[in-house]
């Protein structure tokens, strides 16, 4: 075909295309080039939920569906680069859809928590200015709520995985790490919301952006970064809205009584201040309770038997689990103590961590006597004991 046999494009003035024997051609032909030029969707998007993505504009009138049915999208998914890492971005999926048609239903796939996402909607090839950069939120899908019966199985599965911990003896935690970590996990299998504030602000599951809690220039997913700037006071619900008081203070009396109306339960947590300074500075958590009672109508006349027909209360075993700070021997050991930064001793992540394998201890009552690894501290319950707290779940929601 020579150069006079076809209508070749050569440049573009305002608004016409000239041709070889220099004819303005009509922007409505049928040789011009049809590319997209503007598409909507929305700027952030949930994990487990879908959005819509549409062409909304090309770049001239078109008639018929035959362009619309080339539209093709790609879903790019990728890693902003970090301060200290690599200089540009990492790719980490693509997803292209050929001839897939003006809209795109786009379902957010769990796996893409803390990934960056650039949307592109095209004819002939994907261009940065037609493309939406949605803000990709959340550590887990949340679609579920805290009911009476999530809370239930939460208590239940207190007391089985805290046991797994114990028996691995191999992942370590300090003491609010390990609390926080057994109902955040429960909260991610169950697709259940969850929140954590403390002085550096909140960490909420749902709304979770690596961007917002900048550290130093590094991304951080949601577990690490919360984790890292929660401490033992924070699980005070005089210091933060995370917990609720089940028994104000700890005394024999007041202990006693709550075992007795059963309101002590798995889950719940002792904030203790172990220094006796009136700040909380240890957690452990309940995860099992083992109370005696008499029999109901034991030595009583029947006349005096009012319901719940519980009995009197005679004794009872309280099982804790706990995270912990090394001995000075261990500390020691592992080049931790004045020469390493807070960052890196509170990061469970990093080998210098200050935990130690998950511990095991039993209260007896009414005496508050603590016994772990065959010893025996006389009333150290109510003696460092501040309150009984539990979850607040119900703020989560």
């Amino acid at each position: 075909m020579g150069p006079n046999d076809a209508v070749a494009e050569l440049e573009r003035t305002d608004g016409e295309i000239a041709t070889q024997d220099n004819q303005p051609v009509s922007q409505t032909c049928t040789v011009c080039p049809t590319h997209v030029t503007k598409i909507s969707g929305p700027d952030e998007v949930y994990l487990g939920q879908t959005y819509t993505f549409k062409v909304e504009e090309y770049s001239r009138e078109i008639q018929g569906d035959y362009w619309q049915e080339k539209v093709s999208w790609e879903v790019s998914l990728y890693r902003e680069p970090e301060v200290w890492g690599p200089d540009r971005r990492q790719s980490v999926e693509k997803i292209v859809l050929s001839n897939h048609g003006e809209e795109l239903s786009l379902a957010i796939k769990e796996e893409w928590a803390f990934l960056d996402m650039q949307v592109f909607a095209y004819i002939n090839m994907p261009v940065d200015d037609v493309s939406i950069k949605p803000k990709v939120r959340g550590a887990w899908a949340v679609t579920n709520t805290w009911s009476a019966q999530k809370i239930s199985e939460y208590r239940t599965y207190t007391k089985t995985t805290a046991d797994t911990f114990f028996r691995g003896n191999v992942q370590t935690f300090v003491c609010e790490d390990f609390a926080t970590t057994l109902v955040m996990q429960f909260a991610r299998e169950n697709n259940l919301p969850f929140k954590i504030s403390n002085g550096t602000g909140l960490y909420d599951a749902k709304e979770y952006h690596y961007s917002e809690h900048d550290h130093g220039g590094k991304h951080m997913p949601f577990d690490q970064v919360m984790l890292k700037t929660t401490g033992a006071p924070d699980l005070n619900p005089a210091n933060q809205p995370n917990t609720v008081p089940i028994v104000d203070s700890v005394d024999a009396s007041s202990y006693n009584a709550a075992l007795q109306a059963n309101i002590v339960k798995s889950g719940m947590v002792h904030i203790m201040d172990t220094n006796k300074n009136g700040i909380t500075n240890h957690i452990q958590v309940i995860t099992d309770i083992d109370v005696q009672m008499t029999p109901p109508y034991a030595n009583r006349p029947l006349t005096t038997i009012v319901p719940p027909y519980r009995g009197e209360f005679v004794m009872a075993k309280i099982e804790i689990h706990q995270g912990n700070f090394p001995d000075n021997t261990t500390a020691v050991m592992r080049g931790t103590g004045a020469f390493l930064s807070w960052d890196e001793e509170e990061d469970m992540y990093s080998y210098w961590y200050l935990g130690v394998p998950v511990q095991k201890g039993v209260y007896e009552m009414p005496s508050g006597n603590y016994t772990r690894n065959g010893g025996t501290s006389t009333g150290l319950l109510f003696q460092q004991a501040q309150a009984v707290v539990d979850w607040n779940f119900s703020s989560w929601n």
